[in-house]
């Protein structure tokens, strides 16, 4: 079993999309498709996206769209941090974690543990 951690914002962008917008986007199987990270990442372990079975957990909205990029980049920064220190967590406890994540940003530790919380209940489940 893999887990994949990703944010329904962009990067250059203060507009996040829905996850179930998100999630089609990321399971793309078209040729053409730019945004669909989560497939290319299990094609990269020769798995085929078709053959899968997926279950998505969303947490959020965790902060409102921002109105301009000068609002939405510290808002995106914490975002990026709490990615990142999620998918260390979840590697610390055994689980495969597609992609790769990367942040300089300083983590957030209280909103840290609020999204702990809420993955814990998450992953009891599985």
């Amino acid at each position: 079993m893999y887990l994949y951690v990703g944010r329904t914002g962009d990067s250059s962008s203060p507009n996040a999309a829905s996850p179930f917008n998100r999630i089609g986007q990321h399971l793309d199987l078209s040729e053409k498709a730019k945004a669909n990270s989560m497939t290319r990442r299990l094609r990269e372990k020769s798995i085929e996206p078709s053959d899968c079975k997926f279950e998505m957990f969303a947490i959020g909205p965790i902060f409102p769209e921002q109105s301009s990029p000068e609002k939405h980049n510290p808002v995106r920064d914490t975002v990026s941090a709490l990615e990142f220190a999620l998918s260390e967590e979840l590697k610390k406890r055994k689980y495969l974690v597609l992609g790769t994540h990367a942040s300089r940003k300083s983590l957030d530790e209280p909103l840290f543990k609020k999204v702990l919380e809420k993955i814990n209940d998450s992953l009891n489940g599985i």
